[in-house]
């Protein structure tokens, strides 16, 4: 699998995080949230070293079809007169870095949704009153807040390993 492959989430996978239609082993629920059309492969497997997730687990999804392939992997160059070759001559590069960003909206809501996956995957009993924490929150800013306890609730279950790589996880997905 390319390390520079970017993938996101068919409606297949959108609908599974929505309804938990239970076809997707909940394992791999933590792995599809990642999958948002703007990180490559090599950073969502590095997201995830401490579960265990490998680039055949990404090819599952794909093979499932909860994933697809998103636009060129970034080191690609986009194809000549593309809209994205055609802002980068017009010199508005700052467009594009905009459009791969995810909104504030996005970040939010793949925030809550990984921190809620992980604490059920995790804290057994103890994962209802922190999921009842998350989904008191209203934005991006208040579940970064929640993070110490949630590394420390982990930590508890899984060990330090585990937790500080799930907070970097859900660092990295509300703070990009």
């Amino acid at each position: 699998m390319n390390p520079t492959a970017v993938y996101r989430k068919t409606t297949q996978g959108n609908t599974e995080l929505k309804e938990r239609a239970g076809k997707l082993e909940r394992k791999f629920r933590s792995l599809l949230i990642l999958m948002d059309g703007v990180r490559p492969v090599s950073k969502v497997l590095e997201l995830t070293a401490a579960m265990n997730f490998t680039a055949a687990d990404i090819e599952k999804l794909e093979q499932q079809h909860y994933i697809e392939p998103a636009a060129a992997a970034p080191e690609e160059a986009p194809a000549a007169g593309s809209a994205a070759t055609t802002a980068a001559a017009a010199g508005d590069a700052d467009e594009l870095t905009i459009r791969s960003r995810r909104s504030s909206y996005d970040r939010y809501a793949e925030g809550q949704a990984y921190l809620n996956e992980i604490a059920k995957e995790t804290l057994g009993l103890r994962a209802l009153f922190f999921v009842l924490k998350v989904e008191k929150c209203s934005n991006a800013d208040d579940v970064i807040a929640l993070l110490d306890d949630f590394e420390q609730a982990v930590t508890k279950s899984r060990g330090g390993d585990y937790a500080r790589t799930a907070r970097a996880t859900a660092e990295a997905i509300l703070q990009e």
